[in-house]
């Protein structure tokens, strides 16, 4: 594999995950990272206050959104590396005063 396909996985990888990461978020009708347990009982973070949601989907939530600590790093360095390298202009054309 060459660089340029491994870039596009690590980019493919990290945007998937994110929007995972957003689907699951707006399924779960909150933020877990910012939600709360009490007494039991899962909350995740909303506009208007807090959500009750099951503890499978806070924990879900909460272990994907960490997970992004991961793949996020991976969409900057692909795209750090498919970026065009830069260039030094040719002798032909600074003589010719471009």
């Amino acid at each position: 594999m060459n660089r340029q396909t491994l870039c596009r996985i690590a980019i493919g990888l990290g945007v998937t995950n994110y929007l995972v990461y957003a689907a699951s978020t707006v399924i779960a009708g909150g933020d877990v990272l910012h939600g709360h347990v009490a007494q039991g009982h899962f909350f995740a973070a909303s506009g208007n206050g807090f959500v009750e949601v099951s503890r499978t989907m806070f924990e879900f939530c909460r272990w994907h959104a960490y997970s992004l600590l991961v793949t996020f790093p991976l969409v900057l360095w692909g795209g750090f590396h498919l970026s065009p390298e830069p260039h030094e202009p040719d002798a032909f054309a600074l003589s010719q005063g471009d």
